[in-house]
């Protein structure tokens, strides 16, 4: 893993440059470089492994060409290394003749359309290409875990962005791909990728579990994992930390998830496996809502990613989403089609309730797991409350989420059964379908137990930001729809 120490000397080199005007540019710089160092060290194991090895990145673009050179040949500094950045190095891979045929191809010059150097001190950026040459020499996804990493030193920069994503903690996705058990045979899809962590989750639970895993990654095709996000910066993070993990050819894409219509997608387009954690409080531009059945058409980016998921999971396929409470409690029409068409279609077996501060520091909202297949309609649904740890009043930046503290889930998902507590709280239930129906769809089940914590005003102002960013969400889905019954009514007078 990269160190603390090594992270703010390369953050100070780039934040002196001049160029660097804004944070995102600071994140976007350092990024850039990592990967492209990373993707020098998988070219080398790939060499030494694959007889007759051709990198598919031209000699003179190539890392150990121009970043660090052989011994006797011209170290580029200053000047001369900015200007061959800008007008050698990213032109030359944006220009890379790339094809779906050749996916690798494909990924650095998708990564390189969208990226611009913002350093003009070549000096700066000279020591900061021999720190990483000096400290990350290793391809070892255990010393060097972007999506962990980073996320973690970048905070708000990564995650709360004008669509609501947060830093999904690996403690959960490792959870839900224990849970989930994906196989060898199985893709692993999530539309939203963000930083790669259900997909890299879902390779370490085969890696560990499967007995064939090292013969499988040396077979043609390989395909393990599929991922999409708008982000350009996500998409350039997940790329890299799935380098890490020796997949040849990653199909991870930079795109908008909803670019089709729902009822376009056939079996070819569907998964075996899906994973999400989507935005909160996120909407897309109105002229996506037309991909959607208009019964199912919402403003609210998460309950979209559950309808998509909906349309592209296989039969016999399983998968699991993270959704706010906003969610499980809404009586929005909208919300109710969504829930009415899970239940009535898929078998939505669990329910796991999550504590608020589950994404410290990010945001206290409250959050659930739900698990379901499409199988059959759902006949009954478990539901199970994760309560806090002992000592612990709320998750934090020093005290975070730990994957012990979820080993509980586990032993009980293996052995469902009720609990209930002495004083009549009921912590784990079987709700039929007959009484989900007969409450709506208001599944207030399980409830957490009120917790007397005392947050920072920063904290409070964050949380007030969030959350009223999905208020305003729901109060513009809500006023859409009157609008739209009006507008009907007003035609047919």
């Amino acid at each position: 893993m990269i160190s603390s120490k090594l992270y703010n000397r390369l953050n100070g080199l780039i934040a002196a440059d001049p160029g660097i005007t804004s944070d995102m540019h600071r994140i976007e710089e350092l990024v850039s470089l990592v990967f492209l160092k990373i993707s020098s060290l998988r070219e080398q194991k790939l060499a030494s492994t694959i007889e007759g090895f051709e990198s598919i990145v031209p000699k003179e673009l190539r890392w150990s060409t121009w970043a660090i050179p052989a011994e006797g040949e011209k170290l580029l500094t200053g000047p001369e290394l900015i200007d061959y950045v800008n007008n050698v190095f990213i032109p030359g891979m944006v220009n890379l003749d790339a094809n779906e045929d050749e996916p690798d191809k494909l990924i650095y010059k998708t990564i390189f359309t969208g990226v611009k150097n913002h350093m003009i001190d070549g000096y700066l950026m000279r020591e900061v290409i021999n720190g990483l040459e000096e400290h990350i020499g290793v391809i070892n996804i255990d010393q060097v875990d972007l999506g962990n990493t980073y996320e973690k030193k970048l905070e708000n920069l990564l995650s709360i962005g004008s669509a609501g994503q947060f830093y999904t903690p690996p403690p959960l996705t490792n959870l839900i791909c224990e849970l989930i058990d994906p196989q060898l045979n199985e893709v692993v899809a999530d539309f939203a990728c963000g930083t790669g962590g259900f997909l890299s989750s879902s390779l370490r639970y085969r890696q560990v579990h499967a007995k064939d895993y090292e013969t499988f990654l040396n077979s043609e095709p390989n395909n393990l994992i599929y991922g999409l996000d708008k982000s350009p910066l996500a998409y350039m993070i997940t790329v890299s930390t799935i380098f890490l993990h020796d997949i040849s050819s990653p199909e991870i894409y930079l795109s908008n998830a909803f670019n089709k219509e729902l009822i376009s997608y056939d079996e070819e387009d569907k998964f075996d496996v899906i994973l999400m954690d989507p935005p909160y409080g996120g909407r897309e531009h109105k002229g996506v809502g037309h991909y959607f059945p208009e019964n199912l058409r919402s403003n609210a980016t998460s309950d979209m990613f559950l309808v998509l998921m909906m349309y592209r999971m296989k039969k016999g396929g399983r998968g699991a989403i993270i959704l706010s409470d906003s969610f499980l409690f809404s009586n929005d029409n909208r919300k109710w089609n969504i829930k009415h068409k899970l239940f009535s279609e898929f078998n939505v077996h669990t329910i796991i309730r999550l504590p608020p501060s589950v994404f410290a520091p990010y945001s206290n909202i409250k959050t659930n797991i739900l698990f379901f297949e499409n199988t059959h309609p759902t006949r009954e649904t478990w539901f199970y409350r994760v309560d806090m740890p002992k000592g612990y009043n709320r998750f934090t930046k020093r005290k975070p989420l730990l994957f012990e503290h979820l080993l509980p889930v586990i032993e009980w998902y293996n052995d469902k059964r009720d609990i209930i507590r002495s004083d009549g709280n009921v912590k784990a239930k079987k709700f039929s379908i007959g009484e989900i129906r007969k409450d709506d769809y208001k599944m207030n089940y399980c409830i957490l137990s009120s917790l007397k914590t005392i947050n920072s005003p920063a904290e409070l102002i964050k949380d007030y930001r969030f959350n009223r960013k999905i208020c305003n969400n729901e109060i513009d889905e809500a006023l859409d729809n009157m609008e739209r019954i009006l507008n009907t009514h007003y035609y047919e007078l």
